[in-house]
């Protein structure tokens, strides 16, 4: 017999029907669910890389902005030094040196207060920010504290012996630096109330021990220069009393040889007009004009003739001699028999021999030869002649 169809049988049907599409259905949503799940998923993980990625980026372009600024910053010091050794590449003052520090230097370093202190003379060089008192209390700081520039480049605030400077200085950073050459320190250079807030960067602690660096060379050069002119300006002092003592030494040998020249020449007038009365007389005797001589007495009056003649030429030899010293006379140079003339010299210079007893001594031939050979040949080698 068929099972009988009702109503009730239609609609339990129709809902399993629907049971069963609703469970597809609801089968495909958990489907779709888990692909979504995944899919957030897979942008979450996107997400946070990307997120990652960003914060690299960021991190990149934070450290490249502040590369950049350091370079920046140590550009613009290069150019400060640049621009400082450019206008005190020929300076020779040192007062023109250090006025070169001024606040617009100052304000380029980071810094809004300055004091140059020179320890040769005690002066404040450069004040940029400090009042009166401030000045002379930072000055007995750092006169009675200048025994420790000679180990040290660069002192802060940190530093143990600036500790007395806080209070003048401030908290917000400064500097102390000796301006010096090798172990010769000219100044002290103090730096303070940094323009920023952060601590004083390397780059700047560098350029500021630079800086006092070559203000120390440039310190040490002009003293040098000053040395070299004070002992350039003695020594021409020197030269000039030297010279003036030369001209006056000078003027008083010429005034002397005058004097000889004069002596000699009124001398040898004052001898030609007897010198001249003895040839005379003498000649007469020789030539017998007073009656007959024996032979031994006018071979003596010869020789007395003879002698007169040269004491003549003597006295004209004076003469020409202090007509050469004044510029008179010129030296006449022909050819001369030196054996005549050595005979003559022996003729003239025999009585006087004779009466002092001085002996004739004879010589080797082959020595006064060689001796005479000797003579010219370094004559010859050794002396110029120049014709006029």
């Amino acid at each position: 017999m068929p099972f009988p169809i009702t109503p009730l049988h239609g609609l339990l049907f129709i809902l399993l029907l629907t049971i069963i599409i609703l469970g597809f259905y609801l089968a495909n949503k958990l489907r779709v669910i888990t692909e979504l799940r995944i899919t957030i998923s897979d942008l979450n993980r996107m997400i946070h890389a990307l997120d990652h990625q960003a914060k690299l980026i960021i991190k990149s372009d934070i450290e490249l902005k502040l590369y950049q600024e350091e370079v920046e910053d140590k550009l613009s010091k290069l150019s400060l030094l640049k621009n400082l050794i450019i206008s005190s590449l020929h300076m020779l003052d040192k007062e023109q040196l250090f006025a070169q520090i001024d606040e617009k230097i100052v304000n380029d370093l980071g810094f809004k207060k300055c004091l140059v202190l020179g320890l040769e003379d005690l002066l404040i060089k450069t004040n940029i920010g400090f009042n009166e008192p401030e000045m002379e209390t930072i000055k007995n700081l750092l006169f009675h504290k200048k025994t420790a520039f000679k180990i040290s480049f660069l002192l802060t605030e940190k530093s143990e012996i600036c500790k007395d400077l806080l209070p003048l200085c401030g908290t917000k950073g400064f500097l102390v630096a000796p301006i010096k050459a090798r172990e010769n320190i000219h100044a002290l250079f103090l730096l303070a109330d940094h323009i920023t807030t952060s601590e004083v960067k390397t780059a700047e602690k560098e350029i500021i021990t630079i800086i006092c660096t070559y203000l120390g060379q440039c310190l040490d050069n002009i003293k040098l220069f000053e040395e070299l002119y004070r002992s350039k300006e003695d020594l021409e002092t020197k030269i000039k009393e030297r010279t003036a003592e030369l001209v006056k030494s000078l003027r008083e040998i010429e005034i002397v040889s005058k004097t000889k020249t004069d002596f000699i020449s009124s001398v040898s007038h004052e001898l030609r007009t007897p010198l001249t009365s003895v040839k005379g007389f003498s000649a007469l005797l020789v030539d017998e004009k007073f009656g007959k001589l024996p032979p031994e007495a006018k071979e003596r009056l010869k020789k007395i003739d003879e002698n007169v003649n040269k004491l003549v030429d003597m006295v004209n030899m004076l003469l020409d001699i202090a007509r050469i010293e004044s510029g008179k006379m010129e030296i006449k140079i022909a050819p001369s028999d030196i054996v005549r003339v050595i005979a003559d010299v022996g003729d003239f210079l025999m009585p006087q021999m004779q009466a002092k007893e001085i002996p004739l001594l004879p010589l080797s031939r082959k020595v006064l030869w060689y001796i005479w050979i000797k003579i010219l040949l370094t004559g010859y080698s050794s002396i110029s002649l120049t014709t006029q």
